[in-house]
């Protein structure tokens, strides 16, 4: 996923997330996503809920702030701090951890400091070959151990690999109560198709900022 993911300069997709906030299980979102390194994301939600919400951030535009509009009355155009209570309600990140490069990151680190500590015995397995958004992707499960202030991501998580891509088409993670917390979904990627500045500006005509 790493070598993959170096190749590439830009990308869109469809992003579809589903996350328990709060103790609560979200409903299930999706997006079309667009990204280009090394920081420009812009984000349209598609179907229901907040279907025709946007969001646009570039780090380091706009004073570090994300432009944002829910695309339902009142549908005012606002900037937030990413981090803010209100840019993270309903989310468990924000969107400057967006994107299949914070995936793959999440992943690496996470195997990287496994190997490095044999003596925690994460364990993982080899879940074979499985049917992701049409396509093929290998999957695999990683079991980490419990500790009160783990170093790792999660408790478990099984993450599916497109097969011809080299890239996440699918993480879904639980917590220590083997809770499901976070499931998402990356399909109809096109890679490297030469994303513009006007893609992530926020007067593109084909945008509702």
């Amino acid at each position: 996923m790493q070598n993959a993911y170096k190749q590439i300069d830009d990308y869109q997709c469809i992003f579809k997330k589903q996350e328990r906030v709060n103790g609560k299980r979200l409903p299930q979102e999706t997006i079309l996503l667009k990204f280009k390194k090394p920081f420009s994301i812009y984000m349209k939600w598609i179907k229901e809920p907040h279907k025709d919400q946007e969001i646009l951030y570039v780090r380091g535009w706009n004073d570090d702030k994300l432009r944002a509009h829910p695309g339902s009355f009142p549908d005012i155009t606002v900037n937030l701090n990413p981090t803010g209570s209100l840019a993270m309600r309903d989310n468990r990140h924000p969107v400057t951890e967006a994107g299949i490069g914070q995936t793959i990151k999440m992943v690496s680190d996470d195997y990287h400091y496994a190997m490095k500590h044999p003596q925690d015995s994460v364990k993982y397995f080899d879940r074979g070959m499985k049917t992701v958004g049409a396509r093929k992707a290998r999957c695999f499960e990683a079991i980490m151990p419990l500790k009160e202030h783990s170093p790792y991501y999660a408790h478990r998580a099984v993450i599916c690999i497109d097969d011809s891509l080299n890239l996440p088409s699918r993480v879904t993670i639980y917590d220590k109560t083997n809770t499901l917390v976070e499931d998402y979904f990356y399909t109809k990627f096109h890679l490297n198709i030469g994303l513009s500045k006007k893609d992530f500006q926020p007067d593109n005509p084909n945008y509702n900022f």
